[in-house]
């Protein structure tokens, strides 16, 4: 590969010590990129949530304590999509103490105010851990919905978890500690759509014997129309990378960040 070291020169802020200092190149992308970090934390509390409710239901069906209660009332709850849901809240004792809790209705029999039911609890935390006892539902389908549901949010959360705040980790490490390697840029693509994606591909050398020094590298970086405008198949570029992760590169001037110079 023609890795453009005859006729490019490394930008002058990246050949010193690292870890290098950064500032934000643009700031619109970047703002934009915190208000989805934002709009996201709802949704990983709720995640937090249900994985602590799973390992709560799970703890008071293998070892929790069984009593009688008695149900208070019976409720119909919407939710915020227009559908809802019947909840029957009860109270039962615990020791010295009476207790009320609010659990959904699994049973295909409608209990009434005043009715005696079987209530599990978690003798560790009465007031906070328990769930009514059905002949309809089984523990291991009370444990088992429980799981389902915090398993199914958190693997589609996890995806933008992954992508908003794992990744990032990584992308600022590129340009903080990353290896310097000159790149040629082998492809620009357009994918259109609503908004149209400007992406190149680049290729690049390792400077690394421990990485296969000689061996060509892949990378991929999308950038703004007008950067993509300005640049042309064969362009050597900056490139940084990760020693123990060579797929996380970034051609260095179409990145979220620039480096300051040595002061």
């Amino acid at each position: 590969m023609d890795n453009g070291l005859a006729r490019h020169v490394l930008e002058q802020e990246l050949q010193g010590v690292t870890p290098r200092k950064l500032k934000v190149r643009t700031r619109g992308p970047w703002l934009m990129f915190w208000f989805v970090r934002l709009f996201l934390v709802p949704f990983i509390l709720v995640g937090i949530g249900t994985l602590s409710e799973a390992l709560q239901t799970s703890g008071i069906a293998l070892v929790g304590n069984t009593t009688a209660g008695t149900v208070i009332s019976r409720d119909y709850n919407n939710d915020s999509e227009g559908g809802g849901g019947w909840y029957i809240t009860y109270s039962f004792k615990a020791g010295d103490h009476l207790y009320s809790a609010t659990d959904k209705e699994r049973s295909s029999h409608a209990v009434t105010p005043g009715e005696l039911v079987k209530v599990k609890y978690a003798s560790w935390l009465p007031s906070h851990a328990s769930y009514l006892v059905v002949p309809d539902a089984t523990a291991l389908h009370v444990v088992g919905s429980s799981w389902f549901f915090a398993l199914f949010w958190n693997a589609i959360t996890g995806v933008f978890f992954a992508a908003f705040y794992i990744a990032p980790v990584y992308d600022r490490m590129l340009y903080t500690n990353g290896s310097i390697a000159v790149g040629n840029i082998t492809a620009k693509n357009v994918q259109t759509g609503e908004s149209n994606s400007y992406t190149i591909e680049y290729t690049y050398q390792a400077m690394k014997s421990g990485l296969g020094s000689g061996e060509d590298r892949k990378g991929t970086n999308t950038i703004a129309k007008s950067e993509w405008d300005n640049c042309e198949v064969g362009d050597p570029v900056s490139i940084l990378y990760l020693n123990r992760r060579y797929r996380n590169s970034v051609a260095y001037k179409f990145g979220m960040y620039t480096v300051l110079p040595k002061a």
